[in-house]
């Protein structure tokens, strides 16, 4: 698993409530190599002070298969994803696997995984970091 992309884009109206608010930022994981079933551990998120924003439990079902994503919305944290933070995925025992710290998204901007370095870029919720190379339609403002 990896962090695979951030967004803290309130531009755009990436979560299907037809709405550019909190609950369309994001943060998104990606299984490498794996399938895996994520109920029942948790993601918590700070922002770049390190307070602790929101702790999520991840409830079933919540299984990605390998190069699969899992995308945690601000819906889901009841709060937006910062421009600046921390995202940490902790399994049942409560112990972090999985970290990512970053700062500063630009406006209308996320970051996403590239294969080999974080990029800023349009969001892509759910799908491969190049996916607007592929000519998909911007999403509505």
């Amino acid at each position: 698993m990896r962090w695979s992309e951030v967004s803290s884009d309130l531009t755009h109206d990436w979560y299907p409530d037809a709405v550019a608010d909190y609950q369309v930022t994001f943060v998104e994981l990606q299984a490498i190599s794996v399938s895996v079933d994520l109920a029942g551990w948790s993601v918590r998120l700070s922002n770049g002070s390190g307070t602790v924003l929101a702790t999520i439990a991840i409830s079933a079902p919540a299984i990605t298969v390998s190069g699969g994503y899992y995308v945690v919305w601000g819906h889901d944290f009841e709060t937006a994803v910062p421009s600046s933070g921390t995202v940490e995925l902790l399994n049942e025992a409560g112990t972090v696997v999985l970290s990512r710290t970053w700062s500063g998204i630009s406006a209308g901007q996320a970051q996403n995984w590239n294969g080999s370095s974080w990029v800023s870029q349009l969001a892509t919720p759910g799908k491969a970091y190049d996916v607007w190379a592929n000519g998909t339609p911007t999403p509505t403002a």
